[in-house]
């Protein structure tokens, strides 16, 4: 069985999530140089933002944090308290360990249930905004979805109706997503009515993760709230690109684990296997998985958002599903 959990991006978690990634995002673009290291929290209207910060950039946090609260759909009253401390120096990162997975069971190179989390973001999303008939969804959902051996997905869903209809929530939210899963069982609200939800009525944190691979990975540390400087977030992208690269080549699935020294910009280990246990470090070259890429290469403004909205993994758009 696979399965894989979602948010919107207007869920408690997720917003913390992107506040902290629009905040990096903010300092690198004005000095490429920034090292930063963010945590948000918060819930009830009120957002805390820690952190630190070694760069030339002046920015104004509070305002870069509603930006985002009000793109997606959070409001204005959510009050940000900022406490970010400038530094002189920035210590070495200790040992880091990463680990990235690619397989061709889907044309993203993503595990199904994976793919299909995605996809129903996107398509609630999408009838949220666009469609009229979606008046009365709240920025604020969340779920699972679970395929077992038939692949027939079940999508367990929590919604913020406000004051629609219980039944009728169900009913709309099953035909939304009827158009992109044919036969799936949706569950909605399956504990009764859910009038409120998001950073009014919930707590969130930045420092929740959600596998990116659904069940089918391991457990990974976050790199949300890490500067793309950080081996921890570039050596992610830099191993999930290889793993990309070998599945492209022939391989069915494929791991990739990288092991980055304090102090260096290369990893001193790498494993590599497919999904016969066969060992492919020799089909790697070590400028591949390079940290100063990531910065020297791959960055754009915005990218740590983008890269965190589109589940950090699968979106043509960025740079190391290319």
């Amino acid at each position: 069985m696979q399965s894989a959990k979602f948010y919107a991006p207007g869920s408690p978690n997720a917003l913390c999530a992107i506040c902290a990634e629009a905040i990096i995002d903010a300092y690198i673009e004005r000095d490429k140089t920034s090292r930063v290291r963010i945590e948000v929290s918060g819930g009830f209207d009120a957002l805390f933002i820690t952190g630190m910060v070694k760069s030339t950039a002046d920015i104004d946090v509070a305002s870069v944090v509603r930006r985002q609260l009000g793109r997606f759909g959070a409001g204005l009253e959510i009050e940000p308290f900022v406490s970010i401390e400038n530094v002189t120096s920035w210590l070495t990162e200790p040992m880091r360990h990463v680990i990235a997975y690619a397989t061709n069971e889907t044309p993203e190179y993503l595990p199904l249930a994976s793919v299909y989390a995605k996809r129903i973001v996107s398509t609630l999303e999408a009838y949220r905004q666009t469609n009229e008939r979606g008046f009365w969804m709240g920025p604020d959902f969340e779920g699972s979805v679970m395929l077992q051996k038939n692949k027939i997905p079940q999508i367990f869903l929590q919604v913020e109706q406000g004051s629609k209809n219980i039944d009728e929530v169900r009913s709309e939210v099953s035909s939304c997503i009827s158009g992109i899963f044919h036969g799936a069982k949706v569950r909605t609200n399956d504990g009764g009515v859910v009038e409120r939800r998001g950073l009014h009525a919930m707590l969130g944190s930045s420092a929740h993760q959600v596998p990116m691979y659904g069940t089918t990975g391991v457990a990974m540390t976050s790199m949300i709230g890490y500067d793309p400087h950080d081996p921890q977030k570039a050596g992610t992208w830099l191993a999930r690109s290889v793993a990309r690269e070998l599945v492209k080549n022939g391989h069915e699935a494929v791991l990739i684990q990288l092991a980055y020294e304090p102090g260096r910009k290369d990893p001193f280990a790498i494993i590599a296997k497919n999904e016969k246990g066969e060992r492919l470090e020799q089909q790697i070259s070590i400028e591949q998985l390079h940290l100063d890429k990531v910065i020297q290469s791959w960055w754009r403004p915005g990218l740590n958002v983008a890269a965190y909205l589109d589940q950090r993994m699968g979106g043509e758009a960025l740079p190391w599903e290319m």
